[in-house]
């Protein structure tokens, strides 16, 4: 058991506080010198660049290209071996295309190409 002469005594009240704001200004001085003596810490790295959101212009384009190469895909299988369940799938990937296309139409990119393709004096499906 220790006795009273030995144990430390315990700072009370504005003791208590005064004690604990002096090692807080003594640590603050002491990390202020260790700032001083060491070189600068290396900064932050940069945040990450943000999530670009494209819209549903670039979103209708790739829809397009998708269903552009499920057309083309499904083609190339009914001229290979032409059967009732080829010409279905081709079918089915020309309506899709054609929806793919109609949305895509419907974008401003889609409505700029279509206003070029007026300027030319025929129609497009006779220029390629």
């Amino acid at each position: 058991m220790l006795s009273s002469a030995t144990a430390p005594a315990v700072p009370q009240g504005a003791a208590a506080r005064a004690t604990a704001a002096g090692k807080a200004v003594a640590l603050a001085a002491t990390l202020a010198r260790l700032d001083a003596q060491y070189s600068p810490r290396p900064p932050a790295p940069p945040p990450p660049p943000p999530v670009i959101d494209y819209g549903p212009e670039i979103a209708a384009r790739a829809a397009l290209a998708r269903t552009h190469s499920a057309l083309f895909d499904a083609r190339t299988a009914h001229h290979a071996q032409p059967t009732p369940a080829t010409a279905a799938a081709h079918q089915a990937a020309r309506a899709a295309y054609q929806a793919a296309e109609a949305a895509f139409f419907a974008t401003p990119a889609g409505t700029r190409l279509l206003q070029t393709r007026a300027a030319y004096g025929r129609p497009w499906s006779q220029i390629h």
